[in-house]
């Protein structure tokens, strides 16, 4: 394999030479017109005239799996129960993964696999990106069903169809995560042996989901063994029949969709262009109705309330996936398990996942698919007993009754509403959100689709994660730099700055407050936290100060910290403070959720006596 890549490696530096050869003009023309850089020209070339491919047919071809130990390491520290049974998961050095193909220096990004399992989630400790990533490690999966204390058989295994979803993310210095393969592993091979070894080839995600990135072999091993396999025969045919199912129900479900469609389409001219969304596409670029992407979600002991939820989906940073120039856009609804494993994500999913923690919470809760403005939107809403409509909005947390004047500022019109086993059509002459009647059971008002059609499997659950974050020695290191910062900032003004370790106690409680606010919409204290100021203050001093929230992305970046803070006009001034016995004070506050999501508040104040 190492011969392969050198060889490759070679013509790639024979390539670039010539293209360093180019005039300037020649090459920036180039570069303009293509917007790829030559080593990513270079590559794609070689995609495009099947060298890569053959590589990974070569290398996959010939990797010897019987060099995978099958000596069973369990990891120190994990502990098997009698009377359960279990599925050992080692994880070996990768493969020809071709895009670290073209340089042999050292990367500074790392490769990390996420893994999901029914109730269980892990993943490998980060290894460097390079053509053969090293990983070597092992991973223990409970088989066990919760509803049974006997040992579980190979009969019953092969009815759970849940698959090893492996998702794995590219981790770069500055902490920024890139989902770059995605692959659904169909575990219950090993119910056959008990022990298995095989390849796993990945492809890339969105538009090089068709290209392939790179090769893992992975061991498989059932503990304890058991005595009574699977005959292969009866396998093959239980994984056929299944298939078989599945396409079933999709094609009734995709007639059904079509018919129901065109009905609908002939209620009222203006349904054509409703935003009625009744399938999406996944991530193994099937489709699948919007009902599947949802499923009741529990959070255990992680999150307290339904506002502890919405507080929690808020604060995953937003982000529109952007399309390949010169393709086709294309909208794919990632996984729950993907979404949290990259931390970012569009409205649809932000709002899938927060419509699943409430029905956890057993809310009657329901995504909504409409416009806020010109542009197409996805938010969340409940009902309650009472008839009372609540909007959710996903992406900032905020509650609105459905006769809030302010409603009409955030969402414009709706086209259709569902859960996790209903879909409902707005049926209504008019769309306005405003002006809607949310009493779904009406079908004058709203057009169901048959719940029985729906019924075609769906997203399997996952448990959130807890946070790992120590949060008040994160906030003394927080703080310790950004006055570093803060110094050296006033120092180039000239200004010599000295801080008040007093009045930065003081503005604690301010900081709860505010995130009670973000929570609950509530707040407390107001009153104590002025008198408190006030009484440390001197007389003839005045007091300035200046919340801000950032995101867990800023957690370890105390200079993009101080960049918004410096391009605040407020919290310029302040910087910019000069007078008589001028104190500064400084406060971090972080409060963390799971998945290592957590809100960062920092508030910077002064006290000066005017000159």
């Amino acid at each position: 394999a190492t011969n392969v890549y050198s060889q490759v490696r070679d013509f790639m530096k024979d390539v670039l030479s010539h293209e360093v050869e180019k005039a300037p003009e020649s090459r920036a023309l180039d570069r303009a017109t293509s917007g790829t850089s030559a080593e990513e020209e270079t590559i794609r070339s070689l995609r495009e005239k099947g060298v890569i491919d053959e590589i990974i047919k070569s290398l996959n071809a010939n990797l010897d799996v019987s060099t995978a130990s099958r000596a069973v390491n369990i990891p120190k520290d994990v502990q098997l129960s009698s009377g359960r049974r279990y599925m050992h998961f080692k994880l070996f050095k990768g493969k020809a993964f071709v895009e670290y193909i073209t340089t042999t220096a050292p990367t500074n990004s790392n490769f990390v696999l996420h893994i999901h399992f029914d109730q269980q989630r892990f993943q490998s400790k980060p290894v460097p990106c390079a053509v053969e990533p090293n990983f070597d490690e092992s991973f223990i999966f409970d088989l066990q069903p919760s509803n049974t204390n006997s040992m579980v058989e190979t009969p019953t295994l092969l009815k759970n169809r849940s698959p090893l979803h492996l998702c794995l993310v590219k981790v770069d210095p500055d902490g920024t995560s890139t989902v770059v393969a995605l692959h659904s592993l169909e575990w219950r091979k090993v119910l056959v042996r008990g022990s298995l070894s095989f390849t796993i080839e990945l492809s890339g995600v969105g538009a090089k989901s068709k290209i392939p990135l790179g090769l893992l072999t992975v061991h498989l091993d059932l503990l304890p063994k058991p005595e009574l396999l699977l005959a292969e025969r009866d396998f093959t045919e239980k994984l056929a029949i299944e298939k078989r199912e599945e396409t079933e129900k999709t094609r009734v479900f995709f007639e059904y969709a079509n018919e129901w469609w065109r009905d609908y389409k002939q209620i009222r001219a203006s349904h054509e262009r409703r935003l009625v969304k009744i399938y999406a596409e996944t991530e193994d670029r099937s489709y699948k109705p919007v009902c599947w992407f949802l499923c009741p979600l529990r959070a255990g002991r992680l999150l307290d309330s339904p506002f502890h939820a919405a507080r929690f989906v808020s604060l995953i940073p937003f982000e529109r996936e952007h399309e390949t120039p010169g393709t086709t856009k294309v909208e794919v609804w990632h996984s729950m398990h993907t979404f949290l494993t990259k931390g970012t994500g569009d409205c649809e999913e932000h709002a899938l996942l927060l419509c699943s923690l409430l029905l956890g919470f057993g809310l009657d809760a329901y995504v909504c698919i409409g416009a806020s403005g010109d542009d197409a939107h996805v938010w969340v809403m409940t009902r309650t007993l009472r008839g009372t409509v609540i909007f959710w909005e996903s992406l900032t947390g905020q509650r609105l009754a459905q006769d809030d004047p302010r409603v009409s500022k955030y969402y414009k019109r709706i086209g259709c509403v569902f859960n996790h086993f209903q879909f409902f059509a707005n049926n209504q002459p008019d769309d306005t959100v405003i002006y809607t009647q949310f009493d779904l059971e009406n079908e004058a008002n709203w057009k169901p689709m048959a719940e029985e059609f729906l019924d075609i499997g769906g997203t399997v659950p996952l448990p959130l994660i807890p946070s790992t974050i120590v949060c008040h020695n994160e906030e003394d290191h927080l703080e310790t730099l950004l006055k570093q910062q803060i110094n050296g900032h006033r120092a180039s003004m000239d200004y010599s700055t000295t801080w008040d370790e007093d009045l930065s106690y003081l503005l604690t409680p301010a900081l709860s407050n505010y995130e009670l606010d973000r929570l609950g919409g509530i707040t407390f204290g107001n009153e104590e936290f002025q008198q408190s100021v006030k009484r440390s203050v001197p007389s003839g001093h005045t007091f300035k100060g200046f919340p801000i929230q950032f995101s867990h992305a800023y957690l370890r970046q105390p200079a993009r910290i101080m960049t918004a803070l410096c391009k605040s006009e407020v919290c310029a001034d302040i910087l910019r403070t000069r007078g008589d016995h001028v104190r500064f004070g400084l406060r971090v506050k972080i409060f963390a959720y799971p998945e290592d999501v957590c809100a960062i508040w920092v508030m910077l104040a002064v006290r000066y006596r005017s000159v």
